[in-house]
């Protein structure tokens, strides 16, 4: 558990290396996995920090001020799937105002520093720790359900649950064995924070179902709910892969959201 305590008076608690290891090991990841994401978000990010100070505008202490500069909204159009990459730079010094780049995306109440704890909110340099350290928990959920997940793929593949199965017993013979489980239950409660997680899995394993579970977390709904059929793809194979690939890494986030407006988007009124 990341620990919140923090004596205000004494130094600001530095990050864990463990944990800026492991964000930096999953960002060189996606990197190699998929170059065109990184160097878009990069290039992205890059241009908006070089305005975060810039001598034209009057200063201001508020890092909500620097949404509003144009170089914000094309990183905040790339949607959540960039998680990752943002705690990434939170973790090197002075990236700090980041934390409202974060904040926006994130829709995970677990994955955030409260706005109540008002001292760890509010210190910027601290808050921004503390999200490197609440997303090292979160990499080592996704991974342990994910594993999950495949197992269970694995036992259904063997042991179909409509033949033997006395848990399918309460499951409609049209249910999906795949979706229809508590694993599959525990990535989606999870939620769009675990996008890029499960996208890394998915290019090293892509005749899984990982598509279905994709479809879930960006277009907020199982894939055949969405108005005339599946919004991106839907079969599985290596061409559903590659829509997903091709969208992870050269598309905005509502561009496969099948025309609902992406959740990180409709909080836009309580953005704090």
């Amino acid at each position: 558990m990341v620990n919140l305590e923090w004596n205000h008076f004494g130094p600001i608690p530095p990050i864990e290396v463990e944990a800026i290891i492991e964000a930096e090991k999953f960002c060189r990841e996606l990197a190699e996995a998929f170059p065109a994401f990184a160097a878009d978000f990069n290039g992205k990010f890059t241009a908006w920090q070089k305005k975060w100070f810039d001598p034209e505008r009057p200063a201001s202490s508020s890092a909500l001020e620097r949404c509003e500069l144009p170089e914000y909204d094309p990183l905040l159009f790339l949607g959540p799937k960039t998680i990752p990459l943002v705690v990434f730079e939170l973790s090197k010094p002075g990236n700090f105002i980041a934390t409202t780049l974060y904040n926006h995306l994130e829709t995970d109440k677990h994955a955030k520093v409260d706005p109540e704890d008002v001292l760890n909110h509010l210190t910027l340099n601290r808050h921004a720790n503390l999200v490197v350290e609440l997303n090292r928990e979160r990499r080592q959920r996704a991974r342990v359900h994910m594993e999950a997940w495949k197992a269970r793929r694995a036992q259904n593949l063997t042991n179909p649950p409509s033949s033997s199965s006395e848990e399918s017993s309460n499951t409609p013979a049209a249910a999906d064995p795949d979706t229809a489980c508590p694993e599959y239950d525990a990535l989606v409660a999870m939620g769009s924070g675990i996008i890029a997680h499960v996208m890394l899995e998915y290019s090293r394993d892509r005749a899984g179902p990982w598509h279905k579970l994709m479809h879930q977390l960006v277009c907020e709904r199982p894939a055949m709910d969405v108005d005339g059929g599946v919004s991106l793809g839907g079969g599985g194979g290596e061409g559903e892969y590659e829509r997903w690939r091709d969208w992870f890494e050269h598309q905005e986030h509502h561009e496969a959201s099948g025309g609902l407006t992406p959740g990180y988007l409709r909080n836009c009124g309580t953005w704090s």
